[in-house]
């Protein structure tokens, strides 16, 4: 469920986590997000220290994509427009004082709203 505001988009979190996993990972690089595969993480890392070459990073951008392609063969959308651009503010406060699980990066205001903005319309 996405709130915004008093409007509310009812999406499965399967919807939500393919709608985020794109344009989470297009703004601070190639990460497994929380509700994948621990094995995912542990691979990533080990990759990453070990062989972040530039085929390796070509690869991991290949595999966004795919995410994408697939995002739009299952007829997930590619953005939530019940979001308005007032909204932004309050959501941004909602989850910055309000953290739901551990992440790879800690997003301000600006940030969220960045982020936010990619899935609006």
């Amino acid at each position: 469920m996405i709130v915004a505001s008093r409007r509310q988009c009812a999406a499965p979190e399967f919807i939500t986590m393919a709608e985020r996993l794109p344009a989470r990972s297009s703004f601070h690089g190639v990460t497994a997000e929380t509700g994948l595969d621990a094995l995912t993480h542990a691979v990533e890392a080990y990759i990453g220290r070990f062989y972040n070459t530039r085929e390796t990073r070509s690869l991991a951008r290949q595999a966004v994509e795919a995410i994408y392609r697939m995002n739009r063969s299952l007829g997930i959308p590619e953005c939530f427009p019940c979001i308005q651009s007032e909204d932004l503010p309050q959501m941004a406060a909602w989850a910055e004082a309000n953290p739901v699980y551990p992440v790879p990066v800690i997003f301000g205001k600006e940030d969220f709203i960045r982020i936010v903005r990619r899935v609006m319309p």
